[in-house]
């Protein structure tokens, strides 16, 4: 058992490198090739994505970890597959909840931070995905089936850079960047 948890930490260490320098090879290629507004725009809509990420989990793929590893050590199977649906369920429902209230006609926080309409569907894209990532990921990491973590990482987070030489072909340099960046989550969380 401890050889186990031990290979499902290096995955876990090993998949986080790969991510890490993926995303900086990416960042330094569009500071590269795009212009200063794009960055700073783009790491304005993650960073924003990824606080209506904290409000709407409320760390629930934290939680749920105690409970699926003791659901697979004991191997009932069905157990775990309840307590992810029901973790899946509500981290859509919080999501869109939290989507609703941010994109309120009445107070519409876009607008008040200064995000164009354009990148809404990115950032409702980024919360949803994020979420279930968040979900699948605690979940492998629970049942130690860590090592089915590591070549979805890799592919998501390499495609961006094709990603983003395609889009900078077809769109402007902001829109570019935001898809290609935050693609990568929806491709995960697949």
């Amino acid at each position: 058992m401890t050889e186990i948890i031990k290979g499902n930490m290096f995955v876990i260490y090993i998949s986080s490198l790969f991510a890490s320098g993926l995303t900086f090879v990416f960042w330094i290629l569009a500071s590269n090739w795009t212009n200063p507004e794009s960055i700073g725009t783009v790491s304005v809509i993650t960073t924003f994505s990824l606080i209506l990420v904290s409000i709407s989990s409320i760390e629930i793929s934290q939680g749920m970890r105690r409970y699926v590893s003791k659901a697979a050590a004991e191997n009932k199977w069905s157990q775990v597959k309840e307590q992810t649906a029901s973790t899946l369920i509500f981290s859509i429902i919080s999501s869109t909840g939290i989507l609703l209230v941010a994109n309120n006609p009445f107070l519409d926080i876009f607008e008040i931070i200064g995000i164009d309409k354009q990148y809404v569907p990115i950032i409702i894209m980024v919360v949803f995905s994020v979420g279930i990532q968040q979900i699948s990921s605690s979940v492998l990491v629970s049942t130690l089936k860590s090592k089915w973590l590591f070549i979805p990482t890799v592919i998501s987070y390499s495609i961006r850079i094709p990603l983003l030489f395609i889009f900078l072909m077809t769109f402007e340099d902001q829109t570019s960047v935001a898809w290609s960046y935050s693609l990568s989550f929806l491709i995960i969380a697949i």
